[in-house]
């Protein structure tokens, strides 16, 4: 029986199913799309791994001289040339195609928008510099963004005609980069580090490895990715359902592996004694929060043009301090706990950038994915402290666990 297995395997999904099948009897080779892909995959011992960037012919190649009777394709559901590529090289080959997909909320360091149109009403209400990698073409659309000349910094090709092109549109001096690729994870990380850039605009390139590159720096600084990508969603299947089928296909026994994917969240309980905690803003969920809050013992200040008379209450009584006015940059320092709750997303996710920048725990109460740590359901007992989170995706199954936790207590 053939049992020659390739995976693509760029992704956590792709390394998992790796060691899972290193504990089987398959002979098994991985293509990977950087050395840093293919240190993480040291655990999986009796492998062929290929690091090199593989384009459709070269993958065809690779599929005729080796014999394969399997791809698995994990590879980042943004990298599409790749997927095409991989696709194309199967279908000429006569080699199984199998989509491994990640889960949706794995990609919460990416933002998706469908043109460049969107992308600039997305980048409207947003702060912090963008570093903008679309090309020159439809450069004049982001013209329309506040403060676009010190926000943005374009990078395009360095032709005289585009230079001018781009210093007519008011790009200019270090906002104004003209560079030819392709550009490694290196130089991405030092760019996106030089310019303090809190977002990275591409589009679903067609060159191959380019994506990955960008992703990878983006996830090193801190960068979300805003990704103009009109591909239609795809299909495929998840982590265990691969397994199933590789299962069913070799008549493999039980799994001798967890395979269940790692949570991003580590539920880390840590001193609150003299420590000092900020919330901003003063509404309904703010006033939530700073209840949460007083059952520990952080020193607590409000920052809020306005607040709830329960916040007021908590004032006159001493328990909280209270700053009567808008948020200003300085007011982070020195705190070591933030919770960004106004109505306002621009003050929310200034908040939120700046604890990130100070290495600061922060929640951001409208956007789950600009969190350093999740708010939980507390309960506490006289020697018990029980912190209950589903990752932000559900506050409805997280009321109704403690609900259960509670009814079970003594």
């Amino acid at each position: 029986m053939n049992n020659k297995i390739l995976v693509f395997a760029g992704t956590y999904e792709g390394r998992k199913l790796c060691e899972y099948l290193n504990q089987k009897d398959v002979k098994l080779s991985a293509c990977v799309p950087t050395d840093y892909a293919k240190d993480l995959l040291w655990k999986v011992k009796n492998i062929q791994i290929y690091s090199e960037q593989l384009n459709g012919a070269a993958i065809e190649d690779l599929l005729q001289q080796k014999g394969f009777n399997i791809v698995i394709d994990a590879t980042h559901p943004y990298a599409k040339k790749v997927t095409q590529n991989i696709q194309s090289a199967c279908n000429k080959a006569k080699t199984e195609y199998i989509r491994l997909l990640r889960d949706e909320y794995q990609s919460s360091d990416i933002d998706t928008v469908h043109d460049i149109m969107s992308a600039v009403e997305y980048l409207k209400n947003t702060v912090g510099n963008v570093l903008i990698t679309t090309g020159s073409k439809k450069l004049s659309m982001y013209c329309s963004i506040p403060d676009y000349r010190n926000r943005l910094f374009v990078r395009v090709l360095p032709s005289p005609e585009i230079l001018e092109q781009c210093n007519q549109l008011g790009f200019k001096g270090r906002h104004l980069i003209g560079m030819q690729g392709p550009f490694s994870h290196d130089l991405n990380v030092a760019m996106l580090k030089q310019l303090n850039c809190s977002y990275l605009v591409t589009k679903n390139t067609k060159k191959v490895g380019d994506f990955d590159e960008k992703l990878s720096a983006a996830q090193e600084t801190g960068t979300k990715i805003l990704l103009i990508d009109r591909s239609p969603k795809e299909i495929g299947y998840c982590l265990n359902e691969v397994i199933d089928l590789i299962e069913k296909r070799y008549g493999f026994d039980e799994r001798k592996v967890n395979v269940t994917l790692k949570k991003e969240y580590f539920p880390l309980f840590v001193s609150s004694k003299g420590k000092s905690a900020l919330v901003v803003g003063g509404g309904k969920i703010a006033t939530r929060r700073i209840l949460t809050l007083l059952k520990f013992k952080y020193e607590i200040t409000v920052v809020s043009p306005t607040i709830t008379k329960e916040i007021e209450i908590l004032t006159r009584n001493n328990e909280i301090a209270y700053i009567e006015r808008e948020f200003a940059e300085k007011d982070i320092e020195g705190y070591s706990l933030v919770v960004a709750a106004t109505n306002d997303r621009r003050v929310n996710q200034l908040v939120g950038r700046l604890a990130k920048k100070f290495g600061i725990y922060v929640s951001v109460a409208d956007v789950k994915e600009e969190c350093t740590f999740y708010f939980p359901a507390v309960i506490t007992q006289t020697d018990m402290v029980i912190g209950i989170t589903s990752e932000g995706k559900s506050h409805k199954l997280v009321k109704e666990a403690k609900k259960k936790i509670e009814g079970v207590l003594p």
